[in-house]
């Protein structure tokens, strides 16, 4: 958008009374503008439904999205830290004879 001023309270408000007089034809009041704005804010895209209900047809959950952010890193960070003791078992041990004058 360049910058924010389409989303000032006054901006929106301005847009939101032209848009609801042209759709009544009517003098429109405060009041109706106020409850406008608050019913838009309040619901959410028909895009983002439709998302939510495919998600939901295909047996995603809440519970198995967040096991599944958490399960691919960790199983990295696992198998890292095996990949690390494993080196470290295959590096030579230092001696441990005292060397005698």
């Amino acid at each position: 958008y360049g910058s924010l001023d389409p989303f000032s309270f006054d901006r929106m408000h301005q847009q939101r009374r032209k848009k609801l007089a042209a759709e009544g034809n009517r003098t429109v009041s405060d009041e109706d503008v106020c409850l406008a704005l608050v019913d838009s804010s309040t619901r959410t895209s028909k895009a983002f439904d439709a998302l939510a209900e495919n998600r939901r047809s295909e047996g995603a959950s809440y519970e198995w999205e967040t096991a599944h952010l958490y399960f691919w890193p960790c199983l990295v960070l696992v198998s890292c830290v095996y990949a690390v003791e494993a080196f470290v078992q295959w590096l030579p041990k230092p001696s441990t004879k005292c060397a005698r004058d």
